[in-house]
């Protein structure tokens, strides 16, 4: 693989900020608040916004702005608003057996969570992966002619390192 045991950091990472969180709901530590739900989705639409123009940037071939410092700290807000997510989701859930919500709602609550979750896993995978690159365009960052000693690379989709 490319970064070798990048996944079970991940998952560590992942099972580390979703457990913590969990824990200080669970205390009562953390709690969601009208006027901070109100940031979260400011918050969450800039970030959207910022992944739909670096989308176009990408498969426009100009650039990929979650690369660098700059990916490192969308990276790091991302994860952030995931947590904040996760809490809402918790909260969801507690209001739901707290009001005896009937159990046909329970699949609602539940993959609200499952995609907080995959959500602060992909996230974190991303940081991993950018403090790992020491970002000299290289064969393996993705598609793209990389130049060097006289010769240009491509990247395939799917496929090995091709010569030119």
């Amino acid at each position: 693989t490319v970064y070798p045991g990048i996944v079970l950091q991940a998952v560590i990472g992942t099972l580390a900020v979703a457990g913590s969180i969990t824990v200080l709901f669970r205390m009562g530590k953390l709690r969601t608040s009208p006027k901070l739900t109100k940031m979260f989705f400011i918050a969450f639409g800039a970030y959207f916004v910022f992944t739909l123009v670096n989308l176009v940037l990408v498969l426009l071939g100009v650039t990929n702005l979650r690369t660098g410092m700059l990916g490192g700290v969308s990276g790091l807000l991302a994860v952030a608003l995931a947590s904040y997510s996760l809490v809402m989701d918790l909260e969801v859930i507690r209001n739901g057996v707290d009001s005896g919500a009937p159990k046909a709602y329970a699949w609602t609550a539940a993959l609200g969570l499952a995609v907080t979750v995959v959500w602060m896993y992909t996230e974190i995978l991303r940081i991993l992966a950018i403090l790992r690159d020491n970002y000299p365009r290289t064969a393996r960052n993705g598609p793209g002619p990389v130049r060097g000693a006289g010769r240009t690379h491509f990247r395939g989709v799917a496929g090995p390192t091709l010569t030119r």
